[in-house]
């Protein structure tokens, strides 16, 4: 009689776990369930740094020829030139710096030119890395006159692209 007395408390002592366990699971999958189909929203702010390149005022401008060359800042980024008197033949050479006043390090991909037809641009990039900070590296303008009106103005704007030093093409 004793030993049917200890398989009862077993298997009492057996379903209490069973119970327990099944609580528990159900208990998890509820939990579950409900953080599966509530928003969980993190919010948080990241500063990860600007791009601001400019050109900078520092212009120089060498003549070759009879023309009147001048080349000033329109906005921080657009270089106007203005060529009055030119005649044909004539070079003009303009020496510029591009700055980068933002933090993430650029490059210059590409310096765009409007002009004249009778206006010929040859345009050199600024070369490498430009670093953030206000770092600066230069570039060079070369203006070679073709059939022009005497005694005539001739407008030419200069602008550049400029892309994150590491950007993918």
């Amino acid at each position: 009689m004793g030993q049917k007395h200890l398989k009862k408390k077993r298997s009492k002592g057996f379903i209490k776990i069973w119970c327990l366990v099944l609580f528990l699971a159900l208990s998890i999958i509820g939990v579950g369930y409900g953080a599966y189909w509530d928003e969980c929203k993190i919010m948080g702010t990241v500063f990860a740094g600007n791009i601001d390149p400019v050109f900078v005022e520092d212009i120089k401008v060498d003549a070759d020829g009879e023309g009147q060359v001048t080349a000033f800042l329109d906005k921080k980024n657009i270089m106007q030139i203005s060529i009055k008197n030119a005649h044909v033949g004539d070079v003009y050479h303009i020496q510029y710096k591009v700055a980068n006043e933002g933090i993430i390090p650029v490059k210059v991909k590409t310096i765009t030119s409007d002009s004249d037809s009778e206006i010929h641009l040859k345009l050199k990039n600024p070369e490498g890395i430009i670093e953030g900070y206000g770092d600066r590296e230069s570039g060079a303008i070369t203006i070679e006159v073709g059939e022009v009106e005497p005694d005539s103005t001739y407008q030419c704007m200069v602008s550049f692209v400029i892309s994150q030093w590491n950007a993918i093409d």
